[in-house]
């Protein structure tokens, strides 16, 4: 973006501020979906719990855009006007007659208020999700916004989806997807890959996050998206990894552990020694996910490690102390 002059924006919202009543999905993701919409609310403003307007910086900027273009108007016509009404002989000379300091002065002011505000709008129009629904384009969130003062320049960092539709060709061999809250995407010709190249993997229990994102916002559940490959769920080996009570068992307290453990198991799938992290190295490497024959073969081997030779034995010693 173009330099932009500073917009002061809050450092902190009022604690009043308002709070939807959160169901159990919002739940999950309280803490990331509030620091987003404090963000959002610090940009373009909130209504507090008491009815109270608070502007954000979009409207400041607003604001300053309008107040200085006023004042440029003004300054303006009262300069065209002294111009019209006192023409002195300097002007006929081709030599300018009249301090147009004031002028310039406002004419600055203006443009730098108009950069700030325009920079404000477009980042309004890029996260203007209800457009984008409108367009069939996946939302976007407002993850930071900033003003960098030696620079005097605006940015903002904002998401959409998954990036993968706007790369060029060639630039991604393989996607894997593991407990994503949606993939991004209606269809999975969106990726540009070919057939058999988009994975997911998502652990059955203590993973809140999986397929969380309604599909309008979020794009399809990727285990729900028609053309994916299905990778193994089996991140059981993880050190910590989480198994919930049967049902049978835990009756109704069993929500309540559902709660506690919501996201303990979503990092299991990179822990070593489990299917999915083997799954997704393999990937990596170019070759194809583990069949169950191979996956008991390869645990079968890690539990029983072979004995070295006579030889080889025989060899370490000799290495080592001389023997």
């Amino acid at each position: 973006m173009r330099p932009t002059p500073h917009i002061r924006l809050p450092s902190t919202l009022p604690r009043d501020r308002p709070r939807p009543d959160p169901d159990i999905r919002d739940g999950e993701l309280d803490q990331f979906s509030h620091a987003l919409r404090e963000l959002s609310d610090s940009l373009f403003g909130y209504t507090d719990s008491n009815g109270k307007e608070h502007t954000g910086a979009y409207d400041q900027a607003q604001a300053e855009y309008n107040k200085a273009l006023a004042k440029y108007e003004t300054t303006k016509a009262a300069y065209d006007k002294k111009r019209a009404t006192q023409i002195p002989d300097d002007v006929h000379k081709g030599r300018a007659a009249y301090d147009d300091t004031e002028l310039t002065e406002a004419r600055k002011k203006m443009e730098k208020a108009k950069e700030a505000y325009d920079n404000l709008a477009a980042i309004r129009n890029e996260t203007n999700n209800s457009e984008r629904r409108k367009a069939g384009q996946a939302e976007t969130y407002l993850l930071d916004f900033n003003y960098d003062k030696k620079y005097e320049r605006t940015s903002a960092i904002v998401s959409s989806g998954k990036a993968l539709p706007t790369m060029a060709p060639g630039t991604v061999d393989n996607v894997v997807m593991f407990n994503s809250p949606g993939s991004g995407v209606r269809n999975i010709d969106a990726y540009g890959l070919p057939e058999g190249h988009v994975y997911e993997s998502s652990i059955p229990d203590g993973d809140a996050v999986q397929g969380l994102g309604p599909d309008a916002s979020y794009g399809t559940n990727p285990r729900k998206l028609e053309g994916i490959t299905h990778l193994s769920a089996d991140a059981t080996d993880a050190a910590n990894y989480w198994t919930p009570t049967p049902p049978s068992i835990a009756g109704a307290a069993g929500v309540v552990e559902r709660a506690i453990h919501g996201f303990d198991n979503h990092m299991a799938h990179f822990e070593e020694g489990t299917r999915t992290s083997q799954d997704f190295a393999n990937i990596i490497a170019g070759a194809k996910p583990t069949t169950d024959e191979e996956w008991e073969a390869l645990k079968k081997a890690r539990s029983n490690p072979q004995p070295p030779t006579d030889d080889e034995s025989q060899w370490w010693k000799q290495a080592l102390i001389g023997y």
